[in-house]
């Protein structure tokens, strides 16, 4: 079936709308993150002004022994309140004042999925490891993989504080 040169322009006036909204999203989506992680590189600049200026990349025993006594992870989650935002800004603080350093994650999903927030060590021992701030779990993550039923489409570790 042929189609009129008017369903043609139509047709192509809704593709260039639909990639166009997308490429906006996907713009505002990572303008987004990058402000958020900007904010964080600053905030813990501050914070590690405060200290004598070293932080350790740690062992990944040292790790597990500074998760099992840090208490992040017993806050209660609200989206509006205290969001997977809050959580990793809290571990960080924690980890930053305790001497360690850690690393602000934007985890993107696909186009409507959203995103997530969470904490990377640098280990010396096993090299970088990510941590679920909401409950000190390790995690595998990648892009192509899934992590809570998502698939994860970029990750991005900002700068250390």
């Amino acid at each position: 079936m042929k189609m009129s040169e008017d369903t043609r322009y139509l047709v192509s006036c809704l593709i260039i709308v639909v990639l166009g909204g997308c490429a906006v999203y996907f713009g505002l989506h990572i303008v987004f993150l990058e402000q958020n992680i900007y904010t964080q590189e600053v905030k813990f600049q501050a914070l590690k002004e405060q200290t004598d200026g070293t932080l350790l990349d740690p062992t990944f025993g040292q790790v597990m022994t500074f998760l099992s006594e840090d208490n992040t992870d017993e806050h209660k989650y609200d989206v509006d309140n205290y969001n997977c935002v809050e959580f990793s800004n809290q571990l960080i603080f924690n980890a930053t004042k305790a001497g360690l350093n850690a690393y602000y994650v934007s985890i993107t999903y696909g186009v409507g999925e959203g995103g997530h927030a969470v904490v990377a060590f640098n280990t010396l021992d096993k090299g970088y490891i990510f941590v679920e701030p909401q409950s000190d779990t390790v995690l595998h993550l990648a892009v192509g993989r899934e992590y809570d039923g998502k698939t994860i489409h970029f990750i991005k570790i900002a700068n250390s504080p």
